[in-house]
């Protein structure tokens, strides 16, 4: 009905009526088991884009406009601009964080080079105490460098990200990817209170098969054998899209890009994936990063690399709004970099004097 009732941009190709079937279920099916927690945490995102999608624009508009919607206008006033005061805070410490900074390294690296510690826990130590020394530092004068605007900006895009999940009908998410390595382990450690994924477990069942399959052609199996072996690896192999999911939309499946037109699949030309390394790298460099340590300035190109290629086996849907969400934060650090500026840090003079000082010590008065 919602796709009758909404304005039409364009004619849908001919093979989204073949989709009309997914809302309605089989009469033998159990009913979908519902989640509370996951209502109520998608419930404002997929509100907001519905209400975009109803108005007339296409997936692969409405997601960036949501997540500029968000990143760009709300969490500036939200998160933004206090995390921006409190930089230029530690930015005017930055002398009184340096010297407490030395003075609490002095014993690790005294450590480290008597060979009295893990080299691991040596490198570790390094990284975490200056982030430490700062954020005691700046506190008293609401300069924090952690606070709760932190868990909100990682909410949101958990959030916005599993609501985009559970619109394309796709099983491969953010939250699924970060929470597979627990899920993993704690289905070694228990399996009968965590049993694996239903990818995992049809995933074993495929390999058998096709092993069962290659043993039957290397003993020349006849041809109802070899076909009776194919039939049961397609049956078996899990879903592509999760049709049963009450937040599945079918128009998502063809209204994404030109090269990418289903947003539940993964980017073939992997054209999304690179534009979001490249833009996390433009937000390092914007961001002031040239003017930190060295560690930060490699951190950029550390987190580039890395949402690149966890971008190459998302889907294309969530990969958009990552690379939306990120383009929002770069127009928000330059047009922050000229309302708001950070000052220049407070250094020791490492030039030296023209000119000595005469001294007056000897002078008898």
């Amino acid at each position: 009905m919602q796709l009758v009732l909404r304005p039409v941009l364009w004619r849908y190709p001919g093979g989204l009526p073949s989709y009309g079937h997914v809302s309605r279920r089989g009469f033998s099916q159990s009913s979908i088991r519902k989640n509370a927690v996951l209502d109520a945490a998608v419930a404002v995102p997929t509100s907001m884009l519905d209400m975009l999608h109803s108005a007339g624009l296409p997936w692969f508009a409405t997601i960036p406009i949501a997540a500029f919607a968000i990143r760009g206008v709300a969490m500036y006033y939200v998160t933004g601009v206090p995390a921006r005061r409190r930089a230029i805070i530690r930015a005017h410490l930055a002398p009184l964080i340096q010297a407490r900074t030395a003075r609490e390294l002095r014993p690790i690296h005294a450590k480290g080079k008597a060979r009295q510690v893990n080299p691991f826990a040596y490198s570790f130590a390094l990284f975490t105490k200056p982030l430490q020394v700062a954020h005691r530092t700046a506190r008293p004068y609401g300069g924090a460098s952690f606070t709760w605007s932190t868990v909100y900006n990682i909410g949101i895009f958990l959030a916005f990200t599993e609501s985009i999940r559970l619109k394309c009908g796709t099983r491969n998410g953010m939250l699924g990817f970060l929470l597979a390595p627990f899920q993993t382990l704690l289905s070694k450690v228990d399996p009968v209170h965590f049993p694996p994924a239903p990818d995992v477990i049809a995933e074993k069942i495929v390999a058998r098969l096709e092993r069962a399959y290659e043993q039957a052609v290397a003993t020349g199996g006849d041809a109802e054998q070899v076909r009776f072996y194919i039939q049961q690896v397609q049956e078996r192999m899990p879903p592509i899209v999760n049709s049963d999911s009450p937040y599945f939309d079918a128009s998502t499946l063809v209204e994404g890009f030109s090269w990418c037109p289903n947003l539940g699949l993964l980017d073939p030309y992997y054209i999304l994936p690179v534009a979001l390394a490249a833009i996390i790298l433009a937000n390092f460099r914007v961001g002031n990063a040239r003017r930190g340590p060295r560690w930060f300035r490699y951190s950029g190109l550390t987190a580039a690399a890395f949402f690149g290629y966890i971008g190459s086996y998302m889907p294309a849907g969530i990969v958009l709004y990552m690379f939306s969400s990120q383009a929002a934060a770069l127009c928000q650090n330059l047009v922050m970099r000229r309302t708001m500026p950070l000052p220049p840090t407070i250094t020791r003079c490492t030039r030296a004097t023209r000119s000595k000082a005469k001294s007056t010590a000897s002078r008898v008065y």
